[in-house]
């Protein structure tokens, strides 16, 4: 990117990594430096108020494609990054498995069963790491049923799934690594492709077969899907459940009545996000929050930053479910909103009433915080769960 030279610019150090377990207050002490500020070791504009994100996000002056994104060597082409004709045909083809009947369907045979078989099992163990024996399994047994792959096939393909998203918020893993792992996961799911039957991938055996698709970008959006629902999941169900042990004064409240769970987990998604940062890129020099910006320019959009703007939540870093304001913007906003975003809630919402329901208390035997860059787990959480007596 050029230089930019403005009367009221202000570089400024973006490092976020350095403080993930401080994150929270190193986005406060940037506050001082208005909407959006230019970080020049990240060679972009950082934007942090929820206004100016909002609008980012939907207006059609910024795009999401660019040839050197970290997420095309991650997953190629796909509706993350591609803009246009090319974006809407690809949602079309994933959101046909994440809504209206399909995704009722998915709902009362997957998830509902899913969760009760987990919830249970955690119940019955007494103490247990949420992450490892809860909150990576669910949203996989889900991805397995929207993609159409045996649960078995997960022990193989979670780890390189893993590694692709890790790429997106990692620069230290090497790209050799990357192309391993991506190889493995779209070699696999050529393989199936040849006689898939249900899911995203019986689906994309019928494109295929009548030439409206081609393979490499069916095959690319399969993969996509595979980390679209869960990754962010896992770290959504993770950070719910640290919140609940965390925050005992609103498990109380959720016990007592006095605080449903569609707005305790709403809360959750603005107070603690699992994805932090998105990308855009500005198309024609314009300015932005009272920068010069140039053609071109990479735009980070701090969703995390601007679901605690002080000036749309009142006392932002509180957490508190009965606020009034909902406007967080975690799923995203105009034509990039998360297509999965009513299947994630639907997770978090049945996990959390199901483990209400199976127990009396639940409680932190062991506690890490929350952590990560731009995509955040809550690795480490060892609850205790008291069993229902009545």
């Amino acid at each position: 990117m050029q230089n930019i030279t403005t009367s009221n610019q202000v570089d400024v150090s973006f490092h976020p990594e350095a403080f993930e377990e401080a994150l929270w207050e190193y986005y406060a002490s940037l506050r001082v430096h208005g909407e959006v500020f230019w970080a020049a070791a990240q060679r972009s504009f950082i934007v942090q108020s929820h206004t100016l994100a909002e609008a980012v996000l939907r207006s059609r002056d910024f795009r999401s494609d660019h040839p050197f994104r970290r997420s095309r060597l991650a997953f190629g082409q796909t509706l993350i990054n591609t803009d246009g004709p090319q974006h809407r045909m690809q949602r079309q083809f994933v959101t046909a498995e994440l809504g209206g009947r399909a995704l009722r369907g998915v709902i009362e045979d997957t998830v509902v069963p899913a969760v009760d078989e987990l919830v249970q099992a955690c119940v019955g163990r007494g103490v247990v790491d949420i992450h490892q024996e809860y909150a990576v399994p669910l949203p996989w047994r889900v991805a397995c049923r929207l993609v159409g792959v045996e649960e078995s096939a997960v022990d193989f393909l979670e780890p390189s799934v893993v590694t692709l998203t890790r790429f997106l918020d990692d620069t230290r893993l090497s790209v050799e690594q990357l192309l391993k792992d991506r190889e493995i996961i779209e070699g696999n799911t050529r393989e199936r492709l040849q006689d898939a039957t249900t899911g995203l991938l019986g689906r994309a055996r019928e494109a295929l077969a009548s030439g409206t698709w081609d393979e490499e970008t069916l095959v690319r959006a399969t993969t996509l899907m595979l980390s679209a629902t869960t990754q962010s999941t896992v770290g959504a169900i993770g950070i719910m459940m640290h919140t609940l042990v965390t925050q005992s004064r609103w498990q109380a409240a959720l016990r007592a009545g006095r605080v449903s769970v569609a707005d305790f987990v709403r809360e959750v998604l603005r107070w603690e996000p699992p994805l932090h940062l998105v990308l855009r890129f500005a198309n024609g020099r314009m300015q932005l929050g009272g920068q010069n910006v140039p053609s071109g320019s990479a735009i980070q959009v701090n969703l995390a930053a601007a679901n605690r703007d002080p000036d749309v939540f009142l006392l932002p870093d509180i957490f508190d479910p009965t606020r009034q304001s909902r406007d967080d913007l975690s799923f995203g906003r105009g034509v990039h909103t998360c297509p999965g975003s009513r299947m994630a809630t639907a997770e978090l919402e049945l996990t959390l009433q199901g483990f209400l329901d199976a127990t009396d208390w639940i409680e932190a035997e062991s506690v890490q915080p929350i952590a990560g860059r731009n995509f955040r787990v809550a690795k480490g959480l060892i609850i205790r769960c008291h069993e229902r007596k009545s």
